[in-house]
């Protein structure tokens, strides 16, 4: 026990050394290492649950109660092995690949060095001379001793390093485009400040990413590239990076807090296309009239449906197509849909918004926002209204019916059909 006491002293003596002056990629590789060390060892227990499954098989010939205690004991003496063992295997490992053999062994004991120790009954002055020998011998044993390879370890450890590697290129691409739009967004910055726009918050905010996403990109690229990193700048950078998001994070609320938000719809709706239908008995609107105030009543009108449809032609370009499809064989929709073909950007919007942010003011337009009206004279209107009083009783019935019809199937276990598809997507 004071040989394992010593051993495990001097082992962790021994990885504060060596790892004291390694890379962050060593470190990395030393814990891949590690994990396909532990991997093996419990690999390596597989033959002791095979002898355990076989005393067990042996010892059921006893009776319930006495191999019931025979088992617990057999098992307990085998996981006590098993441990020993894999202790053992693992400080074995361990001393061979990545301690050099410079530190006093459990496995082996030097007898010519407890022969000198017993030897030595010289003076003081000669006992140094010696203490001085042995450390220089010492010293030159660790630089000129190579620790012993296994190729499974090297393998499997080589393989993760590769993946890892492999994986963190994707995400120095992802912080190599990120630091592209920061570097967008600095411009951006630069462009605001100049036009009086001050949300330092958000600014400092903003830097703070471009700096941590600068330090994230330098440290994947030595990884990779197994460059070394100027460690000491790169923890400097990584604090100012993050004391800068700090501050910018309170100024920045602070900024938003002062800040209106205007909601409008001042648009000057000038542009408009008109479409006309034939009013039919069987005929309802589609789903996207919502309220009473888009239908308009106009007694002018005939036995006809006029559609209107209202935008800003500054900002919009759109090809309205309302048409008529059929609905369970019995009833016609009218439709109304459109399509945004063009949105123009202009410096107009760029200005209103410059000179509202000046003002700690951000004003929201509804520049895709398009009017649909629908005129109609008052008979046209309740025929409407009863129509698609009728056509909702109708579709209530339609699932329910199909409800207890693909209820029944499920029920039989039997193969649902489309339209039993269909009515679970409608609920």
């Amino acid at each position: 026990m004071s040989n394992v006491v010593d051993s495990f002293i001097n082992i962790f003596d021994q990885i504060i050394s060596v790892f004291s002056q390694k890379s962050f990629n060593d470190i990395l590789k030393f814990i891949i290492e590690l994990v396909c060390i532990f991997i093996i060892i419990a690999i390596c227990k597989i033959p002791f649950e095979i002898i355990a499954s076989m005393g067990r098989g042996i010892f059921s010939s006893f009776g319930s109660h006495i191999s019931h205690v025979i088992n617990c004991i057999w098992n307990v003496i085998l996981e006590f092995a098993y441990l020993i063992f894999a202790v053992l295997l693992f400080i074995k490992i361990f001393e061979s690949r990545y301690l050099n053999g410079n530190f006093e062994s459990i496995f082996h004991n030097n007898p010519k060095d407890e022969d000198d120790n017993k030897e030595i009954k010289t003076d003081e002055k000669v006992e140094k001379k010696i203490s001085k020998e042995r450390k220089q011998t010492k010293y030159v044993k660790k630089e000129t001793h190579e620790s012993n390879n296994f190729g499974i370890i090297d393998t499997l450890s080589k393989i993760c390093i590769f993946f890892i590697k492999f994986i963190l290129v994707f995400v120095l691409f992802g912080v190599g485009l990120f630091l592209a739009g920061m570097a967008i967004t600095l411009g951006i910055i630069i462009y605001l400040l100049v036009n009086g726009v001050f949300y330092f918050g958000i600014y400092l905010v903003l830097i703070s990413l471009l700096i941590l996403g600068i330090v994230a990109f330098i440290f994947l690229y030595n990884f990779i590239f197994e460059h070394k990193n100027k460690t000491g700048l790169l923890l400097i950078t990584l604090l100012i990076g993050f004391c800068l998001l700090g501050v910018g994070t309170g100024i920045s609320t602070l900024e938003f807090a002062s800040t209106t938000i205007i909601y409008t719809d001042n648009l000057e709706k000038n542009k408009t296309l008109e479409y006309e239908f034939e009013m039919q008995d069987n005929l309802v609107l589609s789903s996207n009239i919502f309220y009473d105030e888009d239908i308009i009543v106009d007694n002018s009108l005939d036995n006809k449906i006029k559609v209107v449809y209202s935008y800003d032609d500054k900002y919009l370009k759109i090809d309205a197509n309302p048409y008529i499809s059929n609905d369970y064989d019995k009833f016609m929709i009218l439709n109304l849909g459109y399509v945004i073909n063009e949105f123009k950007y202009s410096k107009e919007i760029l200005d209103n918004f410059i000179n509202n942010l000046k003002n700690k003011t951000i004003v929201v337009n509804p520049y895709n926002d398009i009017d649909i009206k629908i005129y109609v004279n008052n008979e046209v209107k309740k025929q409407l209204e009863m129509n698609e009083k009728n056509y909702n009783n109708y579709n209530n019935r339609y699932y329910n019916d199909l409800e207890n019809i693909c209820e029944n199937l499920k029920y039989h276990n039997l193969e649902l059909p489309h339209y039993c598809l269909s009515y679970n997507k409608h609920q």
